[in-house]
Formats: C-alpha cells, sequence, structure tokens
C-alpha cells in the first residue's frame, strides 16, 4: 500500500489504482510518505504477475527513491529561469544603449561641429554608462547562480548510487 499525504498527485495514485484492477503493468514517479509523514519521491515500476491462466498472483514492484534526483531537476529549472532572465538581458536590454552607441558613432564620423561633437560625446559618455550598468547587471545574476549548488553530473551519479532499491511484493 503507498502512503499518499497532501503533497501526492491524486492523478498518478489513480493511474496506479487503474492499473493494478487492471493488472496492467504501469511506471510512475510520486511523492510517497514514510510512516513518520515526512514525503520523498520515488519511482515505481510495477509488473503484475500472473499463473498461466493469467489469474493475478502478485506483483514485481520496484521502488526506486529519486529525491534527490527530484531535487536537482527543481534546482535545473531555477537556473533555466535565471538564464532566460539574463538573455533577456544580453539580447534586449543591452541592444539598446549599443545602438545609440553604434548611432552616435556614425554622426561623428559625418563630421560635425564643435557644439554637436560635444553633444555626442555627452550620450555616448551617457550609453556607455548604461551599458556598463547592463553588464554589471549581468554579472550579479551569474555570481547568484554560480552561488547556487553546484550541478557537477558526477555528484548526481554518485548520489544515485546510494540510493537503494527495494523490491516489494504488494
Amino acid at each position: 500500500d503507498f502512503l499518499s499525504g497532501p503533497e501526492s498527485n491524486e492523478n498518478t495514485l489513480n493511474i496506479v489504482g487503474d492499473n493494478l484492477d487492471e493488472k496492467k503493468p504501469f511506471s510512475v514517479e510520486l511523492i510517497n510518505y514514510n510512516k513518520t509523514g515526512m514525503p520523498y519521491w520515488v519511482q515505481i515500476d510495477c509488473t503484475p504477475y500472473l499463473d498461466p491462466i493469467s489469474n493475478k498472483v502478485g506483483y514485481v514492484t520496484i521502488q526506486t527513491v529519486i529525491t534527490e534526483r527530484k531535487q536537482y531537476e527543481q534546482l535545473i529549472l531555477e537556473k533555466n529561469v535565471a538564464f532566460r532572465e539574463i538573455a533577456r538581458i544580453s539580447s534586449h536590454d543591452v541592444r539598446r544603449p549599443l545602438s545609440s552607441i553604434m548611432g552616435l558613432v556614425k554622426l561623428i564620423e559625418s563630421g560635425l561641429n564643435q557644439q554637436e561633437l560635444a553633444e555626442c560625446l555627452h550620450l555616448l559618455n551617457l550609453s556607455a554608462g548604461e551599458l556598463d550598468s547592463l553588464i554589471h547587471d549581468i554579472h550579479k545574476h551569474i555570481v547568484r547562480i554560480e552561488k547556487q549548488v553546484d550541478l557537477n553530473p558526477h555528484q548526481l551519479n554518485t548520489a544515485e548510487n546510494r540510493i537503494q532499491q527495494k523490491t516489494e511484493k504488494i
């Protein structure tokens, strides 16, 4: 019997129940609970064991604790959100001052009087400052991401090697 709780997905539990009733094999990932009520992620691979005339004798079930893998998946999702924000800043916000700088350089190259040149240099300085500020913001985002847990795949493999698989007969 599965120990379900508030974080258990009702649809997944229904899939489990339906497949058990229909004597079909299944594989699901769900939040299960230990006897003290602590949640943990588990992958359940279940195959019915039938006699020669297809009567259910029992099940062969392999439950693999995948809590660490799910935590890493969540961390990867969070990092992807941060990287998308960096990409947005890089592609959109950086273009604005860069376009201004490029336009001002073209103006300067076209030949300007002293007053126009001074105004262009002032605007060039403002655009360069805005660009510098955006680059610092990107750097802050990158530093924040780097301070999160390292996603070294070797660490994940080591963690998975520690996970015990259980074979149970339901």
